[in-house]
Parts: structure tokens; C-alpha cells; sequence
């Protein structure tokens, strides 16, 4: 990972979202005081864009898709913590979107190689779907011989299948160029 700050700031912003999230959760279970429901819920939403990514959600999405290099890189550091609160999966599957077509440097290849391997152990299948459509642009012979090693020595069957998933991905795509 590149900046333990950025990572750090990251993942603290992931459990305040965390947290307010439970809290407007539990202001609607245990309270019939529409204020206090209302104040949670507007509290969640206010923050929730500033914390779910550095410097603004949108600002940073909007960034992202005009190719800013600093906020790629900020992108990249967002996959490697991988922070996890509501509706983050569908942010790092935006980003892995926008990634495809992003021009990156042999350096944020290879992190996000690591990103890729590890994630396959996660749940999240559309995330994974869209980490295999990222894999199939960016993955060079050395990212596929880690794949394969990766197969053979997962111990779980379940990450053992989402790894031959993004391997047939990439190989279709081979086959096509």
C-alpha cells in the first residue's frame, strides 16, 4: 500500500459511516420520537459522501473518469484498504470500472494485482464481477502465472472457483484479441 495516511483516514471514515449507520438504524428500532429518527438519517446522509471517499465521493468519482492521476492513485489506495460499510461494494465496483480505461502505470498494475488475488476470498459477487472485467485489461503474463499458482494452492473451494472465474475471464478475452 502507498500511504498508511490515506489508508488510515480510509478506513476511519469506513467506521464512522459504520457507525452512523447503526445509529439511524437504531434510532428507527427503539425509538418513536420522529426527531430523533430524522436527525440520525439526516446526520447519515449529510456525512456519508465526505467519508465514504477522500475529499467527496462524487468529487472524487467525477475526478476519476477525466483520468486524475492523483485520484487514481487514491483509487488504487481505496481497493487496497479495502474499507467495508454501506453500499461500498458498489463504490469499489465503480472504481474497478473506471480503472479499466484509466491509463496506469506498471507500479499500480501490479498493486492492483494484489487487490485482485486477495479480494477473491470476498463475498461480494458484484465486485468480484467487476474485478474480473478489470483483470481481463490490465493482466499481463506475471499477473497470470500468480493466478494460477493462487488456484492451486487455495485451500477453499470457494476462492479456488472465484480464481479459475477471473482466469477464464482474462483467457476469453486473450482469445479475442
Amino acid at each position: 500500500m502507498k500511504c498508511e495516511k490515506q489508508v488510515t483516514l480510509i478506513l476511519e471514515n469506513a467506521q464512522k459511516i459504520n457507525d452512523l449507520h447503526i445509529a439511524l438504524k437504531e434510532s428507527k428500532e427503539t425509538t418513536f420520537d420522529e426527531k430523533k429518527v430524522k436527525h440520525a438519517a439526516e446526520q447519515f446522509h449529510r456525512l456519508y459522501d465526505q467519508l465514504a471517499f477522500p475529499g467527496g465521493l462524487q468529487a472524487g468519482m467525477a475526478l476519476l473518469k477525466k483520468n486524475d492521476a492523483s485520484i487514481t492513485e487514491l483509487a488504487i489506495t481505496y481497493l487496497e484498504a479495502n474499507p467495508y460499510f454501506f453500499r461500498s461494494g458498489y463504490i469499489k465496483e465503480e472504481i474497478a470500472h473506471i480503472l479499466k480505461r484509466a491509463p496506469l502505470s506498471q507500479d499500480q498494475k501490479e498493486r492492483l494485482y494484489k487487490v485482485l488475488l486477495s479480494s477473491a476470498s470476498d463475498k461480494d459477487q458484484r465486485k468480484w464481477k467487476a474485478y474480473c472485467n478489470l483483470a481481463t485489461v490490465i493482466a499481463n503474463s506475471d499477473f497470470c502465472t500468480q493466478l494460477n499458482t493462487s488456484i492451486a494452492h487455495a485451500a477453499d473451494q470457494g476462492i479456488r472457483e472465484h480464481l479459475s472465474d477471473m482466469h477464464d475471464a482474462i483467457l476469453k478475452v486473450k482469445k479475442t484479441q
